[in-house]
């Protein structure tokens, strides 16, 4: 089973104009929307924007924390990317391949970091070496060297077409090598348009410096706040001025509130059921084909998630571009395909509650889930009803992330419902 949503709900109050011409992906781009009239709070200081999400900033390391850092446009990578997912020139202004394992990369001049030093090739391969330590380590770099003072070369072990991709990644940020003091960042050293103030309250304020667009928004002020709810509530009473990642049934609510701007965006973000083809039952592709036949997915989307995406038809979305099979079908719910499949692969109804059994087995599976995705454990509750009319037994289990993972790594978990992003070329 996999669900794409089509879009994710941003809000922020009308009067602020703030979601009409976003582009780009941060919050550096957002900003520049602005102006100093009727947007955001002004006082003789300046114009501050307020911001709540789901997501914490979590460290200063982009090594350690998520991709917030990023994000709200403190850390800047080689190449971005944009809403159509292409890729796009950012600290690096051209590039090209040399060989099939080798890249070059023309740098920006006239960047500094924020700390006043000197963004250059030095930097960049400090950042990039440092990465490939942890962020990128599964990648085949085998060097990164400065050929120039903003030129250096990328020498990958093996052809690997994707490596640009990998470099919008938040490992792959430049850091100011001054901001890392025996192996630990003492301060987040970007070249991104905000400047990070305050760890206590997650402020960001303006990069004066900033070799882009200077943006309007004279400081940030960024809230993690977990609860979707919490979230909407704060919205309403004007404690913020921008919430993310807001729940389908909220943005329902709050398309009817004039004070409300609701705006939607695709995204390439995945829902998907991952399987143990070691483990049974569902070593058995009837089983697993059973399973996806057994599943509504366009009730899925459309009740549960208020119609905020589509079936998915496999594991790249529309936004891949032509990595995108159009031409394909996903699953249709047929709940007597699943039985007969079912059947031939010997899990007969011969009990009293509904379970398949073979062999005096029961059909049992085990659907682990996250937390930091709310919308998983109610999707999961809904396969687990509409897996149980067809008699299968599910057991739900929802933990956080990694455990999650760990489980899925050493064959605990014959089944995984999951969420993530496809970004790139997903080569």
């Amino acid at each position: 089973m996999a669900e794409t949503p089509r879009s994710e709900s941003n809000l922020t109050h009308s009067r602020r104009r703030v979601l009409t011409a976003v582009g780009g992906g941060t919050l550096a781009t957002l900003a520049g929307c602005f102006g100093s009239d009727d947007d955001g709070q002004e006082d003789e200081e300046g114009l501050t924007l307020r911001m709540g999400s789901q997501w914490g900033i979590g460290s200063l390391d982009p090594m350690q924390g998520s991709t917030q850092l990023q994000r709200v446009g403190i850390f800047e990578s080689l190449v971005s990317l944009d809403w159509d997912v292409s890729i796009q020139p950012q600290l690096a202004t051209e590039w090209d391949t040399i060989d099939n394992n080798t890249w070059e990369f023309t740098l920006r001049e006239g960047v500094t970091f924020h700390d006043g030093e000197d963004f250059n090739a030095d930097a960049m391969v400090f950042s990039l070496e440092r990465a490939i330590e942890e962020g990128l380590s599964t990648l085949p770099i085998d060097s990164v060297d400065a050929t120039g003072t903003h030129t250096l070369e990328v020498t990958t072990t093996e052809p690997f077409a994707p490596l640009l991709a990998h470099l919008t990644r938040r490992s792959a940020v430049a850091m100011s090598p001054e901001s890392v003091k025996n192996g630990e960042v003492t301060e987040p050293g970007g070249t991104g348009p905000f400047v990070f103030d305050s760890w206590a309250s997650e402020a960001l304020g303006r990069n004066d410096d900033y070799y882009g667009k200077v943006p309007t928004i004279t400081e940030l002020s960024y809230e993690n706040v977990d609860d979707g709810q919490t979230r909407e509530l704060k919205l309403r009473n004007d404690e913020l001025d921008i919430a993310t990642q807001i729940d389908p049934d909220a943005a329902t609510r709050l398309e009817d509130d004039s004070g409300t701007m609701v705006q939607t965006y695709a995204t390439p973000r995945l829902r998907y059921c991952s399987f143990n083809l070691t483990e049974p039952p569902v070593d058995d592709v009837r089983v697993r084909q059973a399973f996806m036949y057994g599943i509504d997915m366009e009730t899925i989307v459309n009740e549960l998630l208020g119609g905020y995406g589509a079936p998915a038809v496999g594991l790249l979305p529309p936004l891949t571009g032509d990595w995108y099979a159009d031409d394909l079908n996903p699953y249709a719910h047929d709940p007597e395909m699943a039985e007969s499949l079912l059947a031939d692969a010997g899990w007969e109804d011969t009990g009293d509650d509904g379970v398949r059994t073979r062999d005096g087995e029961r059909l049992e599976i085990t659907l682990w889930t996250y937390d930091s995705r709310p919308a998983l454990g109610t999707i999961a509750e809904v396969i687990q009803e509409q897996l149980g009319s067809v008699g299968f037994d599910t057991e739900i289990r929802v933990t956080d992330w990694g455990a999650m993972d760990d489980a899925k790594e050493s064959g605990e978990a014959n089944m995984t419902l999951e969420s993530t992003t496809v970004f790139g070329d997903p080569s």
